[in-house]
């Protein structure tokens, strides 16, 4: 086959090879935008996360009980419990942290094992859920955000 043979039989097939072309390409548009808003998804989460502070330097006895959110997206409709005890709150912005409860010593363990049902929604009203908590002991860790 010649070269200008070749490019007969384009010219006669060209509507079989744009509809190819098209297709390829609406496949590829689908992929992209389906990973798009994956990630655009991903980008508003939120993440609580659970600390206990000492109240006073000189006094390692009593403990504020701290709720951070840590995650780059709001929580919304927050609901927890501890020991009982069902917590609520409307919002949390991320990087929000608010002061729960002052804790007694002997309380400590109590709020290190007790929190439970953790239930909360991101901006997308997609519902998050914990049944186990990510517990931050302040003695032991310090985070760029406290120092």
């Amino acid at each position: 086959m010649t070269f200008e043979n070749f490019i007969i039989m384009l010219d006669n097939h060209v509507g079989l090879i744009n509809g190819f072309a098209t297709l390829l390409l609406v496949v590829v548009t689908i992929g992209l935008a389906y990973f798009n808003l994956r990630l655009w998804l991903a980008q508003d989460r939120p993440y609580l996360e659970f600390r206990l502070k000492p109240a006073d330097e000189n006094q390692k006895n009593i403990y504020n009980f701290y709720i951070k959110n840590i995650g780059k997206g709001p929580a919304i409709d927050i609901t927890f419990k501890i020991d009982n005890t069902t917590y609520s709150r409307k919002s949390l912005d991320s990087h929000e942290e608010i002061l729960l409860d002052a804790v007694g010593f002997v309380d400590v363990e109590k709020y290190i094992n007790g929190v439970q049902n953790i239930h909360y929604k991101d901006i997308n009203k997609k519902k998050q859920k914990h049944n186990s908590i990510k517990f931050v002991d302040m003695h032991e860790i310090m985070t760029a955000d406290d120092e």
